[in-house]
């Protein structure tokens, strides 16, 4: 699957495979991924992500929408993340 594509920080990303950890951000986002069948690669939600709720207490909760806790981030090691556009000048700080 190896492909470069640019992300919404606008930073070019070579995905060499398909990503094994995900973080999700955005509750609407996180829905989708479990509804992609993606609950083994999701690794992190924030506390909003509610849905669905067994996730609550089985993936790593890496804090709210707008203040992510930055060593749980980093901890999870994640390749992917599905955010809001609002947090993109908070992600581009901790790289």
């Amino acid at each position: 699957m190896a492909d470069c594509m640019t992300d919404q920080a606008e930073r070019q990303v070579f995905l060499p495979a398909f990503p094994q950890k995900i973080i999700s951000t955005v509750p609407s986002q996180t829905e989708l991924l479990y509804d992609l069948g993606l609950e083994n690669e999701v690794a992190g939600i924030v506390k909003f992500c509610v849905h669905p709720a067994r996730w609550i207490t089985s993936k790593t909760n890496i804090g709210g929408t707008k203040k992510i806790l930055a060593s749980q981030l980093r901890k999870l090691n994640a390749f992917a993340t599905a955010v809001s556009y609002s947090i993109i000048p908070f992600l581009k700080s901790i790289e």
